[in-house]
């Protein structure tokens, strides 16, 4: 049970910072963190000699890369609104 939530704490802890990467404007630490999956899941794949856990790897990174576009999105949203109401103010 510990044990559980403890995981379920570290995982939105890494979608959090993932997302928070994506407001950022340099994606390089946005990049680091799936890499790093994807090669922990490689090693893990191989030691095991089992793809399922090359699969769930790929999910992983696939979700992180999910969060870090809607993190992206709505920075940008966020900038062109900001923009906008600097433009209309000049106006």
């Amino acid at each position: 049970m510990f044990v559980d939530l403890i995981s379920l704490v570290v995982t939105v802890a890494v979608i959090a910072f993932q997302y928070q990467c994506g407001l950022r404007k340099k994606a390089r630490w946005a990049v680091i963190l799936p890499i790093i999956f994807l090669l922990l899941f490689l090693v893990l794949s191989y030691i095991a000699m089992n793809l399922g856990f090359l699969l769930s790897g790929l999910m992983c990174v696939f979700g992180l890369a999910v969060a870090y576009l809607i993190g992206r999105t709505r920075a940008r949203a966020k900038a062109k609104a900001d923009l906008d109401k600097m433009k209309a103010k000049d106006l």
